[in-house]
């Protein structure tokens, strides 16, 4: 059943690589639903959960990201998949490198802009205003750069042969989100460093500074995956 899943899984990332990832309206407003998962996945890196793979298959998935300035389309690509319970966030990076070129610092810290690093930043309650930030290295060192409490937080990182993956759950809570509900709405964009190529990359593009809350996009806590 895992080798089933995660050639599934191989499948699907494809496939998301060749088209858009998220719904653009007028505005230019990038949105990403969250599935609603009824099974937590085990963070252990392997990715072989059913939640996963539902979350592919309901498109709750990232993929095209660019450097900061929003000049430079990735050539090793990160695809992230997002899903989340009644108590946590639950999200998904598969880092694509050729990993005998990348840098990485076993020390239990995250060094920014000088090892392989991924990040997440939210607003809590889409206001344009609020910015908080979680990040973690590619060999689980994790921290909240923006003083958001990590208690409960769980990451779990593995190599593959194309790359790494991390498997991170965060607490709702320690994104100020007191009531979750299907359409509640976060802002957010999914950074982080790729030494392979030496740039941050993210998606959303900002055209600058990941901090810039009102050019992120719309995560929304979505519906369970119901298949055909």
């Amino acid at each position: 059943m895992k080798r089933t899943l995660s050639i599934a899984l191989v499948a699907l990332f494809a496939l998301v690589l060749a088209v858009p990832a998220f719904a653009q309206d007028a505005k230019t407003v990038y949105r990403v639903k969250a599935t609603k998962f009824a099974e937590a996945p085990i963070i252990d890196g392997e990715l072989d959960d059913a939640a996963w793979l539902q979350a592919a298959k309901n498109n709750s998935v990232v993929a095209g990201f660019v450097n900061h300035p929003g000049t430079i389309l990735m050539k090793n690509q990160t695809v992230v998949l997002v899903g989340w319970d009644d108590e946590n966030l639950y999200l998904a990076y598969l880092n694509y490198r050729d990993m005998s070129k990348v840098t990485r610092f076993e020390d239990g810290t995250v060094s920014f802009g000088a090892e392989e690093e991924n990040e997440f930043w939210f607003d809590y309650n889409n206001s344009g205003i609020n910015s908080g930030q979680f990040a973690w290295d590619s060999y689980g060192a994790y921290t909240s750069p923006s003083g958001h409490s990590t208690a409960g937080v769980e990451v779990a990182v593995k190599d593959t042969p194309v790359g790494w993956v991390a498997e991170v759950k965060i607490p709702l809570a320690n994104l100020l989100v007191t009531e979750p509900a299907e359409g509640y709405e976060l802002g957010f964009i999914f950074t982080g460093y790729s030494t392979e190529e030496n740039m941050y990359f993210g998606w959303t593009p900002t055209y600058g500074s990941f901090n810039n809350p009102p050019r992120w996009g719309v995560l929304e806590l979505g519906p369970a995956y119901t298949p055909w």
